[in-house]
């Protein structure tokens, strides 16, 4: 029976429910337990939970959501370590050069007071194994560990509430996870499978807190259901207390799924797909994914290998591409020659303490086989306004100028690709006053020197306040509310 008919089922998990929420009579719940999870005090979470065999579990809006409106908020289930991201505190997660081993176990923390909290308790009996205090000592081997914290606590968690993991991890066959450390380090016979099946879950829907500077990661069991869109109608923040805010971007109608972005904004084609199938084992099917010129941007554009033509390739089929000018045809290797390329070269130009004068030259190499609005090209000259604005010294008319270029192409890219998002918030906090101060000074000479007239002097220094203005719209997901 499919789930999506069958009204008087749990909004969250499918079971047969007779609880109907007094408030919004919009949801069912099998048990009290879900129905606080609904109802959060004041506010009823505006989705229920639906299934497709395609997608899987996704949520689905319960009534109309207008833009800016609160829609999710909730503490993260289990954080720990990131993987592979070096020697960190177990407990409050920050990066540390020395650790202080914990009394009773050995494992990397920064001070013995985290060893103290609730969350390193969960693991610490499992690690006093004396087998395993020799091995936290190598530093391959406490990687290893610190590796398979989350998906241990996330497995001591779930058996502690009794819930059914193995279930939670059903779908599509993920990559089975790397466990020849854990059979080195953790004596979890009668814990293995159940572990191997955590790090699927935790490898698939963990968030990482780098955005509040944190070398970790966290699972949110509901967010975790939301699927993917590239062009999402959410924005998210995870705040101090690492609890998830999802907020929506534009107005959303009953009935419409609920999506988030899982990659980064700025990835172009084909590095984002191969992101998204590596990882989560999907196509995204979204509309900057169907459009070959993803919004107008051609943020993935490669010039045209056909002589004399100066058009752009761009996404065609999944192992073509196409010329927009002549309808030329290129296979995708060497769309992947010209990226493991341009990569290369950002890599061997950036890779130490770059100046504006590499900046400048890595950038007009890309543009010899990349268009100008390429995601490569986009990064290295984020760099470059970022360079500008720690120069600490007077800056010149020339450089003024490409500061002015340069960030109106970017915040231009941004605001197409998606308009208000918390990444355009990020960008224009470090765009915005080397921006304002070099459009200043480049606006007032070129107005005293009659190169521009009152009218372009007065709507150039505007552009500072519809800046400031495009920065308080995607920042105000902090401040979002129920409806």
């Amino acid at each position: 029976m499919s789930k999506e008919s069958d009204s008087n089922r749990c909004f969250l998990c499918f079971k047969s429910s007779t609880l109907e929420c007094s408030e919004c009579r919009l949801v069912y719940a099998c048990s009290t337990k879900h129905l606080k999870e609904h109802r959060n005090g004041d506010f009823c979470s505006p989705f229920r939970v639906e299934f497709r065999d395609d997608v899987g579990r996704y949520l689905v809006s319960t009534r109309n959501i207008k833009k800016k409106e609160l829609i999710l908020t909730e503490p993260p289930f289990v954080t720990g370590p990131s993987l592979g991201r070096g020697l960190v505190c177990a407990e409050c997660l920050k990066s540390i050069k020395i650790s202080v081993p914990c009394f009773s176990c050995n494992i990397p923390l920064c001070n013995q007071s985290c060893g103290d909290k609730a969350n390193h308790r969960l693991e610490c009996q499992y690690f006093q194994n004396p087998l395993l205090q020799g091995a936290l000592g190598e530093s391959d081997n406490a990687q290893t560990v610190l590796d398979i914290i989350l998906p241990l606590r996330y497995l001591l968690k779930s058996e502690y509430l009794q819930q059914t993991v193995t279930d939670l991890s059903k779908g599509e066959p993920w990559p089975e996870p790397e466990t020849s450390g854990l059979k080195q380090v953790l004596c979890l016979e009668e814990h293995r499978e159940l572990l191997q099946d955590c790090m699927r879950i935790v490898f698939t829907n963990s968030k990482s807190l780098v955005d509040i500077g944190l070398t970790g990661s966290a699972v949110y069991n509901v967010y975790s259901l939301m699927n993917h869109s590239c062009v999402p109608n959410t924005n998210l923040s995870i705040a101090k207390d690492l609890s998830i805010r999802v907020v929506s971007n534009t107005d959303i109608g009953a009935g419409t799924e609920i999506s988030t972005r899982y990659g980064g904004l700025n990835i172009g084609q084909p590095r984002r797909s191969e992101l998204l199938y590596q990882h989560w084992r999907f196509r995204c099917k979204c509309s900057r994914c169907e459009d070959p010129t993803e919004l107008e941007t051609r943020t993935s554009g490669i010039l045209c290998q056909v002589q004399d033509c100066s058009g752009y390739i761009l996404p065609y089929t999944s192992l073509l591409w196409r010329c927009e000018t002549c309808q030329g045809i290129s296979g995708l290797d060497y769309v992947l020659r010209v990226i493991r390329k341009a990569e290369s070269n950002i890599k061997n130009n950036l890779g130490g303490e770059p100046d504006s004068g590499i900046l400048e030259k890595t950038i007009s190499v890309l543009e010899t086989s990349l268009h100008p609005n390429h995601y490569l090209i986009s990064q290295v000259k984020f760099v470059l306004v970022s360079w500008y604005a720690q120069a600490g010294r007077e800056l010149s008319r020339e450089e003024q100028e490409r500061i002015v270029q340069v960030s109106l192409q970017l915040i231009d890219l941004l605001q197409r690709l998606d308009p208000v998002n918390v990444t355009l918030g990020r960008v224009l906090r470090i765009l915005i006053p080397v921006w304002s101060q070099a459009n200043k000074q480049v606006n007032k000479q070129d107005f005293e020197s009659g190169i521009i007239e009152k009218k372009e002097f007065e709507r150039n220094k505007l552009k500072c306040f519809e800046f400031v203005d495009l920065l308080i719209a995607s920042s105000s997901i902090n401040k979002a509310k129920p409806n």
